[in-house]
């Protein structure tokens, strides 16, 4: 990814929006690489670079090459690289101002993914009861997706499985999922 960064030029500022659009996805999607491997400075650099880049797209709603990479999908991004870390305070926080109002020109499979992660945040922060409020909101904006994703599915049997007595929410969430 750094090469082909390198490729795309030296100076976002210079970039067409095309370009423009890969240099930053390309950033995005090393800041989350980088949360996987723990080196939260490194991501946080990353989202800074791709924050840059959409800060310069003439129009941040475009959508160049399917990538609907503009400001919103940063902050999706940004939430991301929390989780990977699994900083759910920091997840948190940079949820929280999407939660009223989630870009509209993103689809509504990444709205699904935000809410997996929002959940996932919550639950590293030991709250089951918003964790599972979470992923009915995923459910609400991409049911299909939350019913097939492995992430979904781990977290509502690692949820029932800490709790004595899974309440009838959860119950019924596993259940829609197919789990026994």
């Amino acid at each position: 990814m750094e090469r082909t960064r390198r490729d795309l030029g030296d100076d976002p500022a210079e970039m067409e929006p095309e370009r423009l659009t890969v240099y930053g996805s390309l950033h995005l999607r090393s800041s989350v690489l980088a949360a996987r491997a723990s080196d939260a400075d490194l991501a946080d650099a990353h989202l800074a670079e791709a924050t840059r880049a959409a800060d310069l797209l003439p129009d941040p709603s475009a959508n160049h090459y399917g990538m609907e990479f503009g400001p919103g999908n940063v902050a999706l991004h940004a939430v991301s690289a929390a989780v990977e870390m699994e900083d759910g305070a920091k997840a948190i926080e940079r949820a929280l101002p999407l939660y009223e109002e989630f870009p509209p020109s993103l689809p509504p499979v990444r709205a699904g993914h935000f809410w997996v992660e929002v959940a996932r945040a919550w639950y590293y922060q030991g709250d089951r009861r918003r964790a599972l409020a979470a992923l009915r909101r995923a459910r609400g904006a991409a049911p299909q997706q939350v019913r097939i994703h492995p992430m979904v599915r781990d977290l509502v049997q690692t949820i029932a499985s800490a709790e004595t007595r899974p309440s009838e929410d959860l119950r019924a969430f596993a259940a829609w999922l197919g789990l026994d």
